[in-house]
């Protein structure tokens, strides 16, 4: 009797021990639950938030694709719209090859300072009828007429010349300049490219019987280059210091004869005679 009551309380006790384990289970399994819950709540609002963080980026980007592609595509002409071109195009140069462009200070302005240096080979002369001569170019002709002032210092292989330009006409007024044979001959030079005449100064260096061929010149005209009558090729090294000074005023004084002018006022040869006679009556007058 006594064993069986200890067997029943036995089975009674571990009945009770069975049915608190699966309660402290059950217990546990409800916290876990409750704090899971909050975790993955916290997780899909995460989740939600990379996502719209990505969408709104990836939005921001389609539009700033489109804003940046609209101007390149304003930008780009249309094939249906009609194309302009330039009817004028830019006038050749006097010269090929013997035209310094640039920008002139003009006559009565600050002038433009030029410092150049350089080796020069010469080249067959471009002038009409110096064909069999030799030149080689230091400062050319300029589409503004601008006059150079300064001084050359050289060095040549063979005995040359200095020339320095005149240009006595342009293509705006193209005669030349017409002298009375009583004056005697100043030879004017077209130019090739029709943009004018020249009258050229020839500077021959005093260089002694054997040379060495070298100077020192100032000079002022048009343009300034070296120059071979004997066609005979020729090296050169130089040092040019000048001045642009602008077009230069044409002050032209040609008269029709000995002792006469046309121009600027001067004494005529009616003039003259009639000076002469009035010299004539006042000796008669002296000696009454």
């Amino acid at each position: 009797m006594y064993k069986k009551s200890v067997i029943t309380i036995s089975i009674v006790f571990a009945c009770f021990l069975s049915t608190l384990g699966m309660y402290m289970i059950s217990l546990q399994q409800q916290e876990v639950a409750a704090q899971g819950a909050p975790l993955q709540e916290r997780f899909m609002q995460s989740s939600n938030l990379f996502s719209q963080q990505t969408l709104e980026n990836s939005t921001n980007s389609n539009n700033t694709d489109s804003t940046s592609a609209a101007p390149s595509l304003s930008s780009q002409p249309s094939s249906l719209s009609p194309q302009t071109t330039s009817a004028s195009s830019p006038p050749p140069p006097p010269i090929v090859d013997s035209i310094q462009s640039g920008s002139s200070s003009g006559t009565g302005t600050t002038p433009q300072k030029i410092v150049q240096q350089g080796t020069v080979t010469s080249t067959t002369d471009p002038l009409p009828g110096h064909e069999e001569h030799q030149s080689a170019s230091i400062l050319r002709l300029r589409s503004d007429d601008g006059i150079y002032s300064g001084v050359v210092t050289f060095t040549a292989s063979n005995p040359v010349e200095m020339q320095v330009f005149h240009k006595v006409s342009d293509s705006s007024s193209p005669s030349e300049i017409s002298i009375p044979e009583s004056f005697g001959t100043l030879t004017t030079t077209p130019l090739p490219d029709g943009s004018g005449s020249i009258i050229i100064t020839s500077i021959v260096p005093d260089y002694g019987s054997s040379g060495p061929f070298t100077a020192s010149v100032p000079f002022t005209g048009n343009s300034l280059s070296l120059h071979n009558i004997e066609g005979e090729p020729f090296a050169a090294t130089y040092t040019v210091s000048a001045d642009v000074l602008g077009p230069a005023n044409k002050a032209n004084d040609i008269g029709t004869s000995p002792g006469t002018t046309t121009t600027n006022g001067s004494t005529s040869a009616s003039d003259n005679d009639n000076g002469a006679d009035s010299d004539a009556d006042a000796d008669d007058e002296e000696n009454d």
